[in-house]
């Protein structure tokens, strides 16, 4: 989200229902595991993780 904002590109992002979408659930994801796992950084899932 941040690189949506700092690109100055939110508007036309936030017209593309499924890059929303796409985002929400990937947002989603990294919460979830997050929230399983004890530690800041070690919680932080990988890339593999969040692809599954």
């Amino acid at each position: 989200m941040g690189k949506v904002l700092s690109l100055g590109e939110l508007v036309d992002f936030l017209k593309d229902k499924e890059k929303v979408r796409e985002m929400l659930v990937f947002a989603g994801k990294c919460g979830a595991i997050t929230t399983t796992r004890r530690g800041a950084i070690p919680a932080l899932p990988s890339m593999d993780e969040l692809m599954y």
